[in-house]
């Protein structure tokens, strides 16, 4: 899939030169997608505007999806997504773009298995995770817990996060018919704190009441993450349908420069790379 994408080059970008200046092109542009990275991009946005006066960044949060469906449309400039374009996506925007498009990795998250922090059980396999959201296991017993019926908690099929959790997690199995589907996974982690037999999952920076899961043993952490010893790793992406150019390349030069990827670490993300900031 990724083959049919154009991809930057990190390494390239990852020496520490300066932003490339704004030369041409647009000085306003629009972000739209994954609620996921929505106070990622928002810092982002902040801090860039901040140290570059005339330059407007619009955010919009949505879902993965919808970021992606914007820039195939042509009413956003940069498609923020918490998973790689699908096959068709990809398909579409060569249709009505004229171009396959531009994927560009911006950051790193884990994906956080949470339940509520009176609920006993702390460690699960990622078999034991998979037997849960697919309804297989409806009882916390069955895992080493107290004696009472799982509430799972599900994103909507537009949801990036629900997508990557579908290909790694679940795999061939199927979401329980009786789960709760909540919009965000904000939602995800409020109604956990509410529940004290629900289950749920989201991004790392997301554990508010809640306590995610030691996954095969492992605690999702920045370390983990960095050392790929956490299963549940992912990328978050941009996505952009031609070559940036002017406020739009600064933008992305510099969200891939060592301040940009400091702004990540703040955001409670993990950098693509360690920074001296």
């Amino acid at each position: 899939m990724m083959r049919l994408i154009a991809t930057v080059c990190l390494v390239l970008l990852a020496c520490g030169t300066p932003p490339t200046p704004v030369t041409d092109g647009p000085e306003r542009f629009k972000i739209t997608g994954s609620t996921t990275m929505n106070r990622l991009v928002q810092q982002w946005a902040v801090a860039y505007m901040n140290t570059h006066p005339g330059v407007f960044i619009e955010t919009e949060s949505g879902s993965s999806r919808y970021g992606i469906e914007m820039l195939i449309a042509g009413k956003t400039d940069i498609g923020a997504a918490s998973r790689t374009m699908l096959p068709d996506e990809v398909k579409r925007l060569l249709e009505r773009r004229g171009s396959l498009g531009m994927s560009i990795l911006t950051a790193r998250d884990a994906l956080g298995i949470y339940v509520h922090r009176d609920n006993p059980v702390r460690d699960l396999s990622i078999e034991q995770v998979q037997a849960i959201f697919s309804g297989k296991i409806e009882n916390w017993r069955q895992v080493g817990g107290r004696e009472a019926p799982v509430l799972v908690v599900n994103r909507p099929p537009n949801s990036g996060t629900r997508v990557y959790f579908d290909q790694n997690v679940l795999q061939q199995s199927v979401f329980s018919a009786n789960a709760r589907i909540v919009p965000t996974s904000r939602a995800v982690v409020e109604t956990v704190v509410r529940n004290p037999n629900a289950i749920g999952y989201g991004g790392i920076d997301l554990e508010g009441d809640t306590l995610p899961c030691r996954i095969d043993g492992i605690y999702p952490t920045a370390a983990t993450v960095r050392d790929g010893t956490y299963p549940l790793v992912r990328y978050l992406y941009f996505y952009i349908a031609h070559s940036p150019r002017g406020a739009i390349k600064s933008f992305v030069d510099w969200i891939l420069s060592d301040e940009g990827q400091a702004v990540v670490e703040r955001a409670g993300y993990v950098p693509l790379w360690e920074t001296d900031r």
